[in-house]
């Protein structure tokens, strides 16, 4: 399997829902059913009933998505969902996952529910689509705890109060085998509003 580059940012903002997205650029290569990745369609059988050879290597395409996660006040994952960039050229291509709300972000082509995953038919050389991840999960846990003028402070009371914010955001790996966080750097930034909090 040829190696994939990985980059990683996890973004919150106070201000709505939390928001983390890290992003997954790869070559494609054709796999089984039911597995994460790409492939293009099988070539087509050759006059006479014979069958014609697999495309070759270079015809598969690469992939590249970005993730997003839907935050919690408090840190935890309510809603993780990818956006895919893919390049069919006029190459039928399936991307196998596990996926639910399947919205085209490119054109009006219709994006071919398929066993495990979708089908994409597009003459497009950049394609988009934005999909929600079932059963995905984050590479870290997250937890958000807030204090005013010193006290705990549950993020609901926050909504128009005044007086010494604090925020403590603390992580940890999701699971022990993780390469994300063996191998990756975690950066975290926080936006606040500068009409309502000063001093920061």
């Amino acid at each position: 399997m040829k190696r994939k580059t990985t980059r990683i940012a996890i973004i919150f903002l106070l201000a709505g829902l939390m928001t983390a997205s890290f992003a997954l650029t790869g070559n494609a290569s054709a796999n089984p059913q039911g597995a994460q990745g790409l492939r293009p369609e099988a070539a087509a059988a050759a006059p006479g009933g014979a069958a014609s050879a697999p495309a070759p290597a270079e015809a598969a395409k690469t992939r590249e998505e970005v993730v997003y996660a839907n935050l919690s006040a408090t840190g935890g994952a309510e809603k993780i969902y990818a956006v895919t960039l893919l390049h069919p050229g006029g190459v039928k291509l399936y991307d196998y996952g596990d996926f639910e709300n399947v919205v085209n972000l490119t054109d009006m082509t219709e994006i071919e529910g398929a066993p495990s995953g979708i089908a994409v038919d597009s003459d497009a050389e950049a394609f988009y689509y934005q999909a929600d991840l079932v059963g995905a999960q984050l590479p870290w846990a997250v937890d958000v705890t807030y204090t005013l003028d010193g006290a705990p402070v549950q993020p609901d009371r926050l909504a128009g109060a005044a007086g010494a914010l604090g925020v403590s955001i603390r992580t940890a790996p999701a699971a022990r085998e993780n390469v994300f966080s063996k191998n990756y750097m975690l950066t975290i930034s926080v936006t606040l509003d500068a009409i309502h909090c000063q001093n920061i």
